[in-house]
């Protein structure tokens, strides 16, 4: 087996005394080392709440040809284009 690859986008707003104002996180295609990549963002992560740290995540799906097909969000709701 080969190992997977997983590239990872992530931003923080910071002010200057140090607290975290937003934060958020982007995952793209998870693929087999060697494969050729879109570099379609598969996944976003976003901070919902600054005390708890809890995020909330939105799931992208594409067709085979690279195409965006479905935006499902976090209570699992499907958007298709």
């Amino acid at each position: 087996a080969s190992p997977v690859q997983e590239i990872t986008y992530k931003a923080k707003v910071i002010n200057n005394n140090g607290k975290v104002l937003s934060s958020s996180e982007i995952l793209y295609d998870n693929l087999t080392f060697g494969n050729f990549s879109r570099g379609n963002a598969t996944s976003l992560k976003t901070l919902k709440d600054l005390d708890t740290g809890e995020y909330i995540r939105k799931l992208f799906d594409y067709n085979e040809a690279g195409l965006f097909i479905r935006e499902t969000d976090a209570l699992g709701n499907a958007t298709f284009s």
